[in-house]
């Protein structure tokens, strides 16, 4: 009789149980019949007097769980995790300067990721994976100015704010969950939860329509392992990327069908290598030496989601289509463009207003001569013909909200023709992958029974 294998019965396990917890959620009760925190125990006490000062506390436990049930590399399961901790602190408030206000988050990430591990691409499945270790990750001052129709941010940031909604992170997989991997990969813009010197300007045009305008330090080496982005000089980094963004968005309070649209663009001045070829022209793969390199990138990205269909115009339920592409404007690039296309459905049962049902597609076409540096390593392999110039991917997920400290996000994944830029040294095609996972969120301020508000000026 076959034996299975340690990692196949673990993947095997992680499939049933998210499974089991998919088809388990509508017997758990809505949060509204979950007893609130007590307000008088030592710990709320506590955090309403923290509030009363302006000091507003975060904290979010997040595990990504994930199965390699079939295809890629070889089967298994990996788990990946991050604490964060932070605080906006309103120093109006706490101090007296009007419109001033300080952001500082502190991450630490473990684990591994699935993708990498066994599929043998670099799309990651365990969205929370990368930048492991413990990082400051923000460190930023708030400066809103014109009785708020103006506010600057700078520091030691991030730009992930860019091209993404409160819709990515209805999913687990990296390809659009943290920001669009189409876009992030393509340009040197910094990614959560790295952080270098930064600031973002955002004019409140009317009521629904605001404009960005960011500039960030390009540093490479900050995404080391083992950094902790305290080295706060200048001597690594290779340029600055300037992204724009124009959005406009509408809430339920001003329309029945709420819409957002997001409009951008980036320029970065950092240098970066050729994919294929080396200084000399030669093909990487087979001469070695020193990759060629050039200077200047640019991009365009636009992306929408738009509510549809409500069955409840007394309530927010809500079933919302979302889409997106991004392109850069340059020849030399791992990924040349990026499509994606979805629709999440918010409170799919009248008991489970917070739950969600997400569904979702992405596309990315990697670069002409990043194919041509894959193809000369498979030939190198002994293999023959050209990789696959798109890669796919596919989820579908079921969001359940316990209760307002505990979300759990059962799902499956599909990567169809899987890059293999985390294994380039291969004779054939990768499998095509199936994923199961399940992703734990817990508000760790709320776990603990502080009063919690969101930071606005």
């Amino acid at each position: 009789m076959k034996r299975v294998s340690r990692k196949a019965l673990k993947a095997g396990t992680l499939a049933a149980w998210a499974l089991t917890a998919a088809s388990a959620a509508a017997q758990v009760p809505g949060p509204g019949n979950f007893t609130p925190a007590n307000p008088n125990s030592t710990l709320a006490k506590l955090g309403q007097r923290l509030l009363n000062n302006g000091i507003y506390l975060r904290s979010n436990y997040t595990g990504d769980a994930a199965g390699n049930v079939s295809g890629g590399h070889k089967q298994g399961a990996d788990y990946a995790d991050e604490l964060n901790l932070g605080a906006d602190i309103n120093m109006q408030t706490l101090a007296g300067i009007p419109g001033g206000a300080l952001h500082v988050t502190v991450t630490g990430r473990t684990g591994r990721d699935i993708s990498i591990d066994t599929v043998g691409n670099n799309v990651l499945a365990n969205q929370i994976y990368g930048g492991q270790g413990i990082r400051l990750s923000e460190l930023t001052w708030d400066q809103s100015l014109l009785q708020g129709r103006l506010d600057i941010i700078a520091g030691r940031m991030n730009d992930a704010i860019f091209g993404t909604s409160p819709i990515n992170c209805n999913f687990m997989t990296n390809a659009f969950c943290g920001h669009v991997d189409s876009m992030f990969r393509a340009v040197g813009l910094v990614a959560y939860p790295y952080a270098t010197w930064g600031q973002r300007t955002t004019i409140k045009l009317n009521r629904t329509l605001n404009l960005m305008i960011g500039t960030s330090e390009v540093n490479p080496k900050q995404s080391a392992y083992g950094r902790n982005d305290l080295n706060f000089t200048l001597q690594n980094d290779t340029g600055v990327v300037v992204p724009v963004e124009l959005d406009y968005t509408t809430n339920f309070q001003q329309s029945a069908y709420p819409t957002a649209i997001q409009l951008g663009g980036y320029w970065d001045s950092s240098k970066y290598n050729d994919p294929a070829y080396n200084t000399a022209g030669q093909p990487l793969a087979s001469a070695g030496g020193k990759a060629a390199t050039h200077w200047g990138r640019t991009g365009v990205y636009a992306f929408f989601n738009q509510v549809v269909y409500r069955p409840d115009l007394s309530s927010t339920r809500n079933l919302r289509i979302f889409g997106g592409f991004t392109h850069s404007l340059d020849t030399p690039e791992e990924i040349q463009w990026g499509g994606d296309v979805g629709a999440l459905y918010t409170g799919p049962f009248a008991s489970r207003p917070y739950d969600t049902i997400g569904l979702l597609g992405t596309v990315m076409h990697f670069g002409g001569r990043e194919l041509t540096y894959l193809k000369q390593e498979r030939a190198l392999a002994g293999g023959s013909g050209t990789p696959a110039a798109n890669e796919y991917i596919f989820e579908v997920n079921y969001g359940i909200q316990a209760n307002d400290w505990l979300r759990v996000l059962p799902n499956v994944q599909y990567v169809l023709n899987p890059d293999n830029l985390a294994h380039p040294k291969q004779a054939s095609a990768t499998p095509n992958a199936l994923i199961f996972g399940v992703q734990l969120s817990v508000n760790l301020v709320r776990l603990a029974g502080l009063p919690q508000k969101v930071f606005s000026h």
